[in-house]
């Protein structure tokens, strides 16, 4: 087999290419890294409201003098 000589061109537009595959990677990665910290935000809030819900049925409980079992 022949070996091909490759010019300086080809070999730079190659590596450019790797570099920009990797460059979507990491813009994908961000998108998705920035997806989690949303939805990690909302289940922060979510648990907000249920610990609000729990202290009022507590209070209730005592209030009325209920068993929570």
């Amino acid at each position: 087999m022949a070996d091909k000589k490759i010019t300086i061109e080809e070999l730079a537009k190659m590596i450019n290419k790797g570099f920009n595959n990797v460059t979507g990677q990491i813009n994908g990665l961000k998108t998705d890294v920035a997806d989690i910290k949303k939805d990690v935000k909302e289940i922060k809030n979510e648990l907000v409201r249920v610990d609000a819900v729990e202290k009022r049925v507590d209070y209730i409980e005592n209030t009325l003098n209920i068993s929570a079992n």
